[in-house]
């Protein structure tokens, strides 16, 4: 964060903007910079750093006017004595001085919110401006702080009031994205050419060899979409690869690892690799021709790939005159792959601890290491932590080690483990720190949910040491949550990944899943995806959860007599019980029914913060096994589980949908489910969003569609004892369902077919 006074250029500080901002001002949602919105195409650095900065700014007073209120309960305040006034650097400064009972540890750099309070009995704190903390004392209890000069002449005037300080706790990936807006010059010129360049430049086409046994056990642990964009990587200096839910996004990842990692082996044996560019790949096209007399593309189809795309079916094994180039060489090089969320990079470490999928069979001689790096990692992970490898590497190799240099230990110790990690796994924050650019090493950086991130949080981790920048992600699942409207409506909250696809910037698409039931997947393939989600063999034979209709893949309860209501702890959100009381019923019944059911393989999702506590307060949800199973859409993206509940809350008509009319929640919710889905809310109010319209309307169709109505608990005991004549009951709608005969043929058709 203090390395903000070291950067000479021309944006502005963010020091200063904050201190020049009215705190009275903040809860006013108009405009306060000149904004405009950032284009597809980009034609310079320069222009992206002019466009972003504004509407970086525009944001950060959002979030500092959403932390202000939200933290004002929780954040105590503290008082303090100012010892000295005076202006430093052209800076109003303040030298505070509190109390020895003073606990709080603040450090350099933090924000904070001065308030101030008059002598009289039961008098209330005023906020009065921003200040942040330029430095601290020795003994940790005075600071010396910065402030704008509005506040130094209000004080100076009121010696006597009483001084409140009160810190905002701003999140770091702030800091790290004014920082790649900072240094966003250092983006090697190769890679900033494709990014920042009103043309379309990406083709730089590799061919590489590929030994007929190592073909075979590579298509026994992967399809043909995954194989296609693992080779892809080979292809260009910024590859894309688009991955809709359950489809191997981070099994992907590996193979693009152990391909990297067996290439590298083969360049080394110097054994069938070798690898064409340009010219080289046209002349070798020719002399295949007159050698081979059948068609060359059948040949290599039949002979050497089978059905891998046509474009990486040419290669020349006897061509031992010619230069070959390296795709990526290991040595000296390291891998970074990074996730916007803790929970994506905990995923993907995870599952490498595991195993490369092809690294065991091809039993390369290179042996390395791999780093978790950052903090809030799950704790199995601590093994292959920074700080347990660096006390590891010190007690064994340090001859200097004492209980007294912990610190020099460890110091010295995480560089040398930096320097001999290979694939660190870490956060797109933790991927911007400093001491990368120390321990310069040409890398390959995968990014995971590359399109759940803003541009700015992207462009962090590219260095000019990046060598390829592989982007993995889904456009269509939900993107960065940005809370300033104003860069909103600029695009602000666009992805580099989705901008590159605006640009026609070529994807490679996963097409085949193997996570949802076919009767879920298929909405969702159909609306999102047009028609090119696959189910994969596994999945396409999947039973229906149990033989009773009422507990299907895919139901819709309308819970037509619900009422929603503001929630009472927390004003800004909205609950309903009415749901809550349906889903708690339901939830009891399926437990007694299937006693082999695990309650951890049941995950609850309401739209809003209010009905989520709700949820956790009531009822069965209190115990134990409940706990971390209930959250909002923005909480579940990249979980799974085998039954889930999404709770829709909203039943006023006037009122409409609120947020839940971006389709990409639907998606989301949606492709949780492994087995069943279960919806519950007022259709009648969703109907009037056009997304939610067309997904009632397919349940409708298909007869999934369930009426609920009061008393809950007649309603919940049909859902197991279903008879025809609560079908005509509770599903006749004078259009669609005419006839008993048809509710028996709907009936027979969705348990058997």
């Amino acid at each position: 964060m203090f390395l903000f006074s070291k950067i000479k250029n021309n944006l502005k500080n963010i020091f200063g903007e904050f201190l020049s901002w009215n705190i009275k001002d903040l809860e006013n949602k108009k405009k306060f910079y000149k904004t405009k919105k950032i284009p597809a195409q980009i034609n310079s650095i320069l222009d992206f750093q002019k466009i972003s900065e504004p509407l970086f700014f525009e944001e950060f007073r959002a979030q500092i006017n959403r932390l202000t209120f939200a933290q004002l309960k929780t954040i105590k305040q503290n008082e303090c004595k100012i010892v000295w006034i005076g202006i430093k650097r052209k800076k109003a400064t303040f030298l505070v001085r509190f109390s020895k009972k003073f606990k709080q540890k603040n450090k350099k750099g933090d924000f904070l919110i001065l308030s101030i309070k008059s002598k009289t009995i039961n008098s209330k704190t005023h906020d009065l401006g921003f200040c942040f903390i330029s430095n601290i004392s020795q003994n940790e209890n005075e600071y010396i702080i910065e402030t704008s000069y509005e506040i130094l002449e209000f004080v100076t005037k009121k010696p006597s009031t009483n001084i409140f300080l009160r810190q905002i706790f701003i999140s770091p990936s702030f800091f790290k994205e004014f920082f790649s807006l900072k240094l966003i010059r250092k983006i090697p010129d190769k890679i900033g050419k494709i990014l920042f360049n009103p043309k379309n430049n990406f083709i730089e086409n590799y061919y590489f060899d590929f030994h007929v046994t190592n073909r075979i056990h590579l298509k026994s642990h992967f399809n043909k979409s995954q194989i296609n964009s693992m080779f892809s990587v080979f292809d260009s200096k910024i590859t894309l690869i688009q991955g809709p839910p359950g489809t191997g996004k981070t099994r992907t990842i590996l193979g693009i690892i152990s391909l990297v990692i067996h290439f590298n082996q083969l360049k080394k044996k110097k054994k069938y690799l070798k690898l064409f560019h340009g010219k080289e790949f046209y002349k070798a096209k020719k002399i295949f021709k007159k050698k081979i007399s059948l068609d060359i593309k059948t040949f290599f189809l039949e002979n050497i790939l089978g059905n891998l795309n046509p474009k990486y079916e040419f290669f020349f094994k006897f061509f031992k005159n010619s230069k070959s180039k390296s795709c990526f060489n290991l040595k000296n090089k390291r891998i970074i792959v990074c996730a916007f969320s803790n929970a994506a990079t905990d995923e993907n470490t995870i599952r490498i601890t595991l195993g490369l999928p092809i690294y065991e069979f091809f039993k390369p001689n290179h042996t390395f290491s791999i780093l978790r790096l950052g903090p809030n990692y799950k704790i199995f992970l601590d093994h292959i932590t920074l700080d347990n490898y660096a006390l590891i590497w010190a007690s064994e190799n340090d001859p200097d080690k004492t209980l007294w240099n912990k610190s020099k230990i460890l110091q010295k110790s995480r560089t040398i483990v930096l320097k001999n990690s290979f694939i660190i796994y870490t956060t797109l924050a933790c991927a911007s720190y400093s001491f990368f650019e120390k321990i310069k090493k040409k890398e390959m950086i995968i990014i995971d949910e590359a399109a759940q991130a803003i541009e700015l949080s992207t462009l962090s981790p590219i260095r000019n040491t990046c060598k390829k920048l592989i982007l993995v992600g889904d456009i269509q699942q939900l993107p960065a949550t940005v809370f300033s409207q104003t860069s909103l409506n600029f695009d602000y909250d666009r992805s580099l990944f989705k901008r590159l696809q605006i640009k026609k910037f070529p994807i490679w698409f996963l097409e085949t899943q193997y996570r949802m039931h076919p009767q879920i997947s298929s909405f969702i393939a159909r609306k999102f995806y047009k028609n090119g989600l696959k189910d994969s063999e596994n999945v396409s034979l999947l039973k229906n959860f149990q033989f009773l209709r009422g507990f299907g893949p895919l139901i819709f309860f309308d819970v037509c007599e619900g009422n929603d209501r503001f929630h009472l702890k927390q004003k800004n959100s909205w609950c309903n019980l009415d749901e809550i009381r349906l889903v708690s019923f339901i939830i009891r019944g399926i437990i007694c029914i299937f006693s082999n059911l695990s309650w951890r393989s049941i995950g609850i999702i309401a739209s809003y913060q209010g009905q989520i506590g709700e949820f956790q307060d009531f009822g069965i949800m209190k115990q134990s096994e409940f706990k971390g199973q209930i959250n909002s859409v923005d909480g579940f993206q990249g979980r799974e589980k085998e039954i889930v509940f999404f709770s829709s809350v909203r039943a006023k008509l006037e009122r409409g949908v609120g947020f839940l009319s971006d389709c990409r929640r639907i998606n989301v919710a949606f492709t949780r489910a492994k087995s069943c889905f279960w919806a519950v809310g007022n259709f009648s109010t969703l109907q009037k969003d056009q997304n939610w319209a067309e997904a009632i309307l397919d349940a409708r169709k298909r007869g999934r569609l369930f009426d609920i109505r009061k008393p809950f608990e007649r309603s919940n005991r049909r859902l197991v004892f279903w008879g025809s004549k609560d079908e005509e009951n509770y599903f006749f709608d004078g259009e669609n369902f005419h006839s008993l005969n048809f509710f028996l043929v709907n009936y027979v058709k969705n348990f058997f077919f």
